[in-house]
């Protein structure tokens, strides 16, 4: 009489084979979140930039000499909003794991954006950059630096133009 033999197990090979499935799943899976994240900044850094042009735009065609055309950028809670003066609310542009910075012209250091603002306006008959103003304080703005995980994107600030290139 035989006996039947039940393998009530997994050999190693099968084991192997799944382990491998499972490498392949998580790189991808990785992959996927760091795009996700980058994508996040790259967004930010263009609503950002396209920020900064219409209010330009808006400064220079703008008929009354004693309203400027402002724009603000500050870290909510949630991530960072915009809020132009001449549009009614303000504009959530980048989640919670985007994060950005400023340098000011002659310093060596970004300055990290907290929740309060940063707000830039145009010299309305040459469109140059008038001096940003922080927490009361005017200084000129050199860039602006956007950033999530380790994607990095620089809007750089030509003061005497008034215009800006993102990196």
């Amino acid at each position: 009489m035989k006996k039947e033999l039940r393998n009530k197990g997994f050999s190693l090979i099968e084991l192997i084979v799944i382990i491998a499935i499972m490498g392949v799943m998580l790189a991808v899976g990785g992959y996927s979140l760091t795009a996700i994240s980058s994508a996040n900044a790259k967004q930010c850094a263009k609503e950002l930039e396209a920020g900064l042009i219409s209010t330009r735009t808006q400064s220079y065609s703008s008929d009354s000499d004693t309203v400027k055309a402002t724009v603000s950028f500050y870290k909510g809670t949630d991530g960072i909003y915009m809020k132009k003066s001449f549009e009614s609310e303000a504009e959530k542009i980048g989640g919670s794991t985007v994060s950005a910075s400023y340098k000011l012209t002659g310093s060596t250091y970004y300055v990290d954006l907290g929740n309060k603002p940063i707000t830039f306006s145009f010299n309305r008959s040459s469109a140059a950059f008038n001096p940003a103003t922080i927490d009361g304080n005017s200084a000129n703005c050199e860039s602006i630096k956007i950033s999530s995980g380790t994607k990095v994107y620089t809007i750089t600030c030509y003061e005497h133009t008034g215009k800006t290139m993102l990196e």
